[in-house]
């Protein structure tokens, strides 16, 4: 393959967390929820320490020090966090699609598409967990469900650029280079920011003129 797939991390923002309990909690807790990098995970640390949140106050706080986690890229212990959070709280859709990412970073796909399935059956309209889910299923080799799947993220969100690139990627693994073709267009007109746009446009234009 030439090119590589334009990922879904959709790491989503960090989760208000319920302030309450005693000061020093509460004022890590809203720190949590709100800093970043090296300062929100030692806020999230301590918040969570202190024993004052319980159930889904205490999930969120995985939640947050799991994407800080995620920024430093040290996804092993992002994995930790999610797979806490989801054990608070067994609701929680965007752990279940960002534990995912982790997942399929490692190549457990199996698990990872469990992880998106589960984040689709308490959102149908999850759009990042159907790119996400599609993606995976393509490095699996399931090009048939892959394509079902991200035409589903267009489906919900036509401008969502990565999507038809990464559809892109699917029909070239199928052999139908014109439908590729199409999908890297219009990523290319959704994405004019992206030198590889037109980049791979030429490249799947010109293998079509020599056939």
């Amino acid at each position: 393959m030439h090119t590589s797939m334009r990922g879904f991390l959709a790491l989503a923002a960090l989760a208000a967390v319920s302030v309450w309990g005693a000061p020093a909690a509460a004022d890590d807790g809203d720190t949590c929820s709100k800093a970043s990098g090296d300062e929100g995970i030692a806020a999230c640390s301590r918040a969570i320490a202190s024993g004052e949140y319980k159930g889904s106050d205490l999930a969120k706080l995985h939640f947050n020090r799991g994407i800080e986690y995620d920024a430093k890229a040290d996804g092993d212990r992002a994995i930790e966090d999610y797979s806490e959070a989801i054990a608070l709280d067994p609701n929680y859709t965007r752990a279940y699609n960002n534990r995912g990412v982790h997942l399929a970073r490692k190549g457990e796909f199996d698990r990872a598409i469990a992880d998106y399935d589960a984040a689709i059956r308490l959102d149908p309209k999850y759009v990042n967990a159907y790119g996400n889910r599609g993606n995976a299923l393509r490095r699996k080799g399931d090009l048939d469900r892959a394509i079902a799947d991200l035409s589903q993220a267009i489906g919900l969100d036509p401008k969502g650029a990565n999507s038809y690139y990464n559809r892109g990627l699917v029909w070239e693994a199928k052999g139908d280079l014109r439908s590729a073709l199409a999908d890297y267009k219009k990523y290319a007109e959704l994405a004019p920011s992206d030198p590889d746009g037109p980049k791979v446009v030429e490249r799947v234009t010109k293998e079509l003129g020599a056939k």
